[in-house]
């Protein structure tokens, strides 16, 4: 794309980890251009200038007008908290706008109200938006359904001690993965585990470590009698997230044209088969 040609892209939640990853890859961008990058309004950083605040060469004010910085994109990218992600779907709603969703700590009703969103507007959702989590997704889905219910199966995700969700969102995806490779949409979850006795049959555990600066790491246990599988996955850094994610608008932009519906990495997947 040349430069009159770039489409644009609002940043919520522009102040945090994921916010400073994607407005770097931006800046390096030739086919995307930052519209708005928004922070609350009582950030340290709302109105300050990006370039002089993160060392982004993006001459670009931080806002808190989040109506209006969804209102110049061709596209959202939202990584902020549960409440902030509602609010903007609510407005990528009332605007007709695309959107990539990374929040993750989505209530059962919110998670709705995003699925619901999809039938007027383009929203993708991941809990975890790598590429190679995300195809792990489906593996560990098809080795469940031949192993789920006679191997012990654990998941253990590690993340830094700044995290406020626990467990991760895409810990409880590949939960959900397993039930699902099992035809089954319940379990036997435990999280953590404490006390005096044995591990019941069809259990699955889900544990959460947060310490230091880890970025994320997920490992999937399935062991029976005389083996065991573990399927691991460790990022080991934030663009990695990042750039998932500016993959992902660049689909929903270029490949399915803004075409509304309620979309994951999978159906990207399925389209390079």
């Amino acid at each position: 794309m040349s430069g009159d040609t770039k489409r644009k892209v609002t940043i919520i939640g522009a102040s945090g980890r994921m916010g400073k990853a994607l407005l770097e890859l931006i800046s390096q961008d030739p086919e995307l251009v930052l519209a708005e990058a928004v922070e609350i309004e009582n950030s340290p950083d709302t109105g300050k200038n990006i370039s002089a605040v993160f060392g982004i060469p993006i001459d670009k004010k931080i806002t808190s007008d989040k109506e209006t910085a969804i209102r110049a994109a061709d596209i959202i990218i939202d990584f902020s908290s549960p409440e902030s992600g509602i609010n903007t779907v609510q407005f990528c709603q009332a605007y007709r706008k695309a959107l990539v969703l990374g929040t993750t700590g989505f209530s059962e009703k919110q998670s709705e109200q995003v699925k619901e969103a999809g039938k007027t507007i383009p929203v993708l959702f991941s809990p975890n938006m790598s590429l190679g989590v995300n195809l792990l997704f489906k593996i560990t889905r098809d080795i469940s359904s031949f192993l789920g219910k006679n191997y012990d199966i654990e998941i253990v995700e590690y993340h830094h001690n700044k995290k406020l969700d626990a467990p991760s969102g895409t810990a409880l995806k590949f939960k959900n993965e397993i039930l699902a490779g099992m035809n089954r949409t319940s379990g036997n979850i435990i999280y953590g585990r404490e006390g005096h006795r044995k591990r019941e049959p069809g259990e699955i555990g889900i544990h959460a470590v947060r310490a230091g600066d880890i970025v994320g790491d997920h490992t999937i246990l399935f062991a029976g009698n005389g083996e065991r599988i573990e399927i691991r996955h460790v990022a080991h850094s934030r663009s990695t997230f990042a750039s998932g994610a500016l993959f992902a608008a660049k689909y929903i932009l270029k490949e399915l044209n803004s075409k509304p519906g309620y979309y994951s990495f999978e159906d990207i997947f399925k389209s390079f088969k």
